[in-house]
């Protein structure tokens, strides 16, 4: 079903927020956000397609907790516009859900990564603030993150910083 511009409608910090959510989640592609769709059991009622977004946008409940997932393209532009969206839906956190390259050989191919902070090697976050200002994860998200990956999955999650650049490879 799709939203109007008028359904619960709301302000934060000046901008209309059309709809509560705990977290956003931005998929790398829409092929992830299908799977994660299917993982969750997400039910098609459940799924909102805004007017005018070229991208799915979906709210759903998990394990009782409003939830939006988004897919968006790669790359530092698309990830500034996917967070500005999200922000107007009433995210307060993110999760990107993708793919990265790793400069330790003890992290494997396909290994799971939970980035602490980032170095921001790109222009598009210079926008929001200065390069001196450090980009770091909120901590106790990330633990209560780390702690949901470990009791659901027993794997080995790689704890880091990152670096964001522009360049694909």
């Amino acid at each position: 079903r799709q939203i109007t511009r008028q359904e619960n409608l709301r302000m934060v910090n000046g901008i209309p927020v059309s709809r509560d959510a705990d977290f956003g989640i931005v998929f790398e592609k829409n092929s992830h956000l299908q799977l994660a769709k299917k993982i969750l059991g997400v039910k098609e009622k459940d799924v909102i397609f805004y007017p005018g977004w070229d991208r799915d946008v979906i709210h759903f409940k998990l394990k009782g907790k409003a939830t939006l997932a988004m897919t968006y393209a790669q790359g530092p532009a698309y990830a500034a516009s996917a967070v500005e969206r999200l922000v107007r839906t009433g995210v307060s956190h993110i999760i990107r859900i993708g793919t990265c390259g790793s400069l330790d050989s003890s992290v494997l191919p396909w290994s799971v990564v939970l980035s602490s902070a980032a170095i921001r090697e790109e222009a598009t976050t210079d926008a929001y603030m200065p390069k001196e200002y450090p980009a770091i994860a909120d901590a106790k998200f990330n633990n209560a993150l780390l702690r949901t990956i470990k009791q659901n999955k027993n794997m080995t999650v790689n704890i880091g910083i990152a670096i964001t650049n522009c360049a694909r490879y």
